[in-house]
């Protein structure tokens, strides 16, 4: 069995995903239950994926594909090879989320079609877009390095046979989550949306589950920090990586 819940996780992910961008004519508490399924459940397989080279426990107590690598004798290059396709993947499924924000956006909190004239415009008329701080320039590309780094290291950790990879590679999940929170250029109207729907009840939810995590020893604990990072770098991919006003530059 080891393997299968990661599989329908994910695949439930891309059905609520296929439901949500698909049907105009869902209601609002459905359509943002289907909206936090798809949140959930695209990038979950690369969270998945970046414990291939984990110890290998088959007892179901460890981590799913570092058990079916191991039952399948993979070499620790390749368990490397999809370690770094999950990091890969979590990062670049920020394209796909921002599709199921912006059809599950509420009409009250739809930043994103305003967002898209504002920078239609813009670009028509050929204005200059304003510049973010150097301050999260430099400290927003430190920690995208970081992420990189942590990928490099934990990826060459596992291919050495070392278990310990995938903690370097969680923690290129957290600091992904950090940078580009610090790129968003938050007063943007698609940036703030997703704050007002997305952002910010998904921090109070996590806050909630890390409570009830560390309370109960389960990793809901883990919950928040691997499910809003795509959500956050969705944001920054709403803004099309810049300011709309130079007011956002803050």
């Amino acid at each position: 069995m080891n393997g299968i819940a990661p599989l329908a996780t994910w695949a439930i992910g891309w059905l609520a995903w296929a439901l949500v961008v698909r049907n105009h004519h869902l209601d609002g508490p459905l359509r943002t239950a289907l909206t936090w399924a798809a949140i959930f459940g695209v990038p979950y397989i690369g969270i998945e994926l970046v414990t291939t080279g984990a110890k290998v426990v088959t007892n179901g107590s460890g981590s799913d594909f570092a058990a079916v690598s191991g039952l399948l004798g993979l070499p620790y290059g390749l368990r490397a090879l999809a370690m770094a396709a999950g990091l890969g993947w979590y990062v670049a499924s920020a394209w796909v989320v921002l599709q199921a924000l912006r059809a599950g956006a509420r009409p009250a909190v739809a930043g994103y079609a305003e967002s898209e004239r504002h920078s239609a415009a813009s670009l028509s008329q050929g204005a200059a877009q304003p510049a973010r701080p150097r301050w999260r320039l430099l400290l927003g590309g430190l920690l995208v390095c970081a992420v990189a780094c942590g990928g490099l290291v934990g990826g060459g950790l596992a291919a050495s046979g070392q278990s310990s990879g995938p903690t370097f590679m969680f923690l290129s999940l957290a600091v992904w989550g950090l940078a580009t929170a610090v790129l968003v250029p938050w007063r943007h109207p698609a940036a703030h949306a997703t704050w007002r729907q997305w952002v910010r009840p998904g921090l109070l939810a996590s806050a909630v589950l890390f409570v009830y995590g560390l309370v109960a020893g389960n990793d809901y604990a883990n919950i928040g920090f691997t499910t809003l990072p795509p959500v956050i770098a969705a944001a920054l991919v709403a803004t099309g990586l810049r300011s709309a006003r130079p007011a956002d530059a803050v």
